[in-house]
């Protein structure tokens, strides 16, 4: 269990980092914007500190995406795949259904 919560945080450290050079935010840039001390964001990415989970929701907010792209496997398609199953889900059933046989017959 141990190594799963360090492959977890070292995943949400990866995260933050990414998003906020996505964001052209230094660290220092971040845990200010958070009201937090100017080497919070710096410490957290080296793994000095934990973040709680208040923070780390106003860290993802800061850098501009949601929680769900944040968490997302596939953060990079995210926008693609959100409008896709936005675009899915205003389908009728019945249209939902031909869409699951064009993709059955797919594989």
């Amino acid at each position: 269990m141990k190594n799963d919560a360090n492959g977890y945080r070292d995943f949400i450290i990866k995260r933050v980092q990414y998003f906020r050079n996505e964001a052209k935010l230094s660290a220092r840039e971040l845990s200010q914007r958070m009201g937090l001390s100017p080497s919070y964001v710096s410490k957290f990415e080296m793994g000095e500190l934990n973040i709680p989970a208040d923070n780390l929701l106003d860290a993802i907010k800061i850098c501009g995406v949601t929680p769900e792209q944040f968490f997302c496997e596939r953060f990079r398609e995210y926008p693609k795949e959100k409008d896709f199953l936005e675009a899915f889900r205003n389908l009728t059933e019945e249209n939902q259904e031909l869409i699951f046989k064009v993709m059955e017959s797919m594989k």
